[in-house]
C-alpha cells in the first residue's frame, strides 16, 4: 500500500498515515485496554503481507473510535475506515469454511462480491479517465488478480448451482493458501538458495514427507489403563529362555503355544506377542545379543588365563572348551603314533 489512495467516496483520500496514527495512539494503552490489540509495529512498517492484514474490521472500528476523541490526523479517516471494512468483507466472503456461512447464489456474500466488483471497475475507470493517479490506484497485477478471483468465484458458484444443484460453495476450500504455504516450507528448507532446481525440490519433498511420518505426535487421544493389562500368549521371556542350557521343555512349550495359535482362525500379532510400549524388552534382546557377540570376540584374544575366560563364558561353555581341547590332544597324539 502506498502513502495515498483515492476512492470514489466523496472524492476523498485513503491515507496510510491514518493507520500509523492509529497504531501510535493505541500502543500507548495497556494491552488489555487496546482497541486494536493485534495491530503491531510489523503491520505498519514491514512487508505487504503484514500490511494486508490491516484491512480488517477491528482497524476500521479503531479509526472511528479514536476519531470520536478528536485525535489529530484522524479527522478525515472515514474513507480509510470504509476502505478497510470493504476489503475485510471481501476477504471474509472469499474465506468461508462452514456450511452455514457458505457462498450461496443471490445470497448476502454473493451480492456483496457483485457490488465489490462494480466498485472496483468504477475505481479503475477513474484511473483510466485520469481522475486518479497511478500511485493512487492498485498495481495492474493486483487489480487484475482481484477481479479474476472475484469473477471466477461468482461464475463457479453459479455453475455448481445450475448444473449440479449445489446449495453453497465453501470458498476457503478453493483458495491456494495451503499450496503457497507448502512452497514456502520448501523454500525455507532449502536454505540460502537463489536458484532452486527440480532435483532440489524432489529431494526436499521426500525429506519432508519422511520427517512428517517419523516425527512423533505432540499429544494423543488414547489412555492406557494399567489396572487391567492384557497378558500376551507369547512373551519376550519365553523367547529368551529357549537359549538357556536346559531348553528342551521350553522349546516344546513354545511349540505347543504356536500350534494352538495356528488352530485359531482369527488372531492378531499384537494380541499374541508381547508388545508393551512402557516396557522396552527389545533393548534387553539387543543387550543379550551384543554381550554374547562381544564375549565371543574377546575370547579370541584370551589364551592362557582361565580366570579371564570364566568371566566371559558360562560353565557349560568352559566344559565344552575343555572337552574340545582334550579331543584335539588325543587326535594329535594319535597322529604322532
Amino acid at each position: 500500500m502506498g502513502a495515498i489512495f483515492c476512492t470514489k467516496i466523496n472524492g476523498q483520500y485513503i491515507r496510510w498515515n491514518h493507520i500509523s496514527i492509529l497504531y501510535e495512539q493505541d500502543s500507548k494503552l495497556p494491552s488489555n485496554l487496546r482497541v486494536c490489540p493485534k495491530l503491531s509495529r510489523n503491520h505498519v512498517h514491514l512487508s505487504v503481507s503484514y500490511k494486508m492484514r490491516v484491512l480488517s474490521n477491528s482497524v476500521a472500528n479503531g479509526l472511528m473510535f479514536y476519531k470520536k476523541y478528536n485525535i489529530p490526523g484522524l479527522n478525515d479517516c472515514d474513507p480509510t475506515s470504509k476502505f478497510c471494512q470493504k476489503f475485510n468483507d471481501c476477504f471474509d466472503a472469499l474465506n468461508r469454511k462452514f456450511g452455514a456461512e457458505g457462498l450461496r447464489v443471490n445470497g448476502k456474500d454473493f451480492q456483496f462480491l457483485q457490488s465489490f466488483l462494480v466498485w472496483l471497475n468504477e475505481w479503475q475507470k477513474q484511473y483510466t479517465d485520469g481522475e486518479v493517479k497511478k500511485s493512487e490506484f492498485l498495481s495492474d497485477s493486483t487489480a487484475c488478480g482481484l477481479r479474476i478471483t472475484i469473477q471466477s468465484t461468482l461464475d463457479l458458484s453459479g455453475y455448481l448451482k445450475s448444473c449440479w444443484n449445489f446449495k453453497y460453495l465453501l470458498t476457503r476450500k478453493i483458495n491456494q493458501d495451503k499450496l503457497e504455504m507448502f512452497f514456502g516450507t520448501i523454500r525455507q528448507a532449502d536454505g540460502q538458495n537463489d536458484h532452486p532446481s527440480t532435483p532440489n525440490f524432489l529431494q526436499l519433498y521426500k525429506l519432508l514427507s519422511t520427517y512428517s511420518i517419523l516425527k512423533p505426535p505432540n499429544s494423543g487421544n488414547c489412555t492406557v489403563h494399567d489396572d487391567s493389562p492384557l497378558k500376551p500368549i507369547i512373551s519376550m521371556t519365553d523367547l529368551k529362555d529357549i537359549y538357556q542350557i536346559k531348553k528342551y521343555d521350553l522349546v516344546e512349550n513354545l511349540k505347543t503355544k504356536l500350534n494352538n495359535i495356528i488352530g485359531e482362525k482369527e488372531w492378531e500379532f499384537n494380541d499374541l506377542v508381547e508388545h508393551d510400549y512402557t516396557k522396552p524388552e527389545i533393548i534387553d534382546c539387543l543387550i543379550y545379543y551384543l554381550t554374547g557377540y562381544l564375549s565371543k570376540q574377546l575370547l579370541k584374544y584370551i589364551n592362557d588365563c582361565t580366570i579371564c575366560k570364566s568371566a566371559f563364558a558360562t560353565p557349560q561353555e568352559n566344559k565344552n572348551k575343555k572337552t574340545e581341547n582334550r579331543n584335539k590332544k588325543k587326535v594329535a597324539k594319535f597322529c604322532k603314533t
